[in-house]
């Protein structure tokens, strides 16, 4: 996915080329995981607030969603 997925005030970047998801509008503190297609837990994090930087060079190529509070943004990692 190129651009930005929006869902309430969060919204989620993915960088192709860096391997790294952007999160912005999150408050610190905020638990985020990251599920394959499966529903597995592949990563997780929790939020500094303001933006955080999410590496996701080492998933494997896939559909992913993350959720962080109550918000969901489905991506695909290539």
């Amino acid at each position: 996915a190129h651009g930005a997925d929006s869902v309430g005030e969060n919204s989620a970047f993915k960088d192709d080329f860096t391997g790294t998801l952007t999160l912005t509008g999150c408050k610190a503190g905020t638990a985020v995981g990251i599920y394959d297609a499966a529903g597995r837990k592949a990563s997780g994090c929790v939020t500094d607030g303001g933006r955080t930087d999410i590496d996701v060079s080492r998933l494997t190529p896939g559909i992913y969603v993350l959720k962080a509070g109550d918000t969901a943004v489905k991506f695909i990692k290539k």
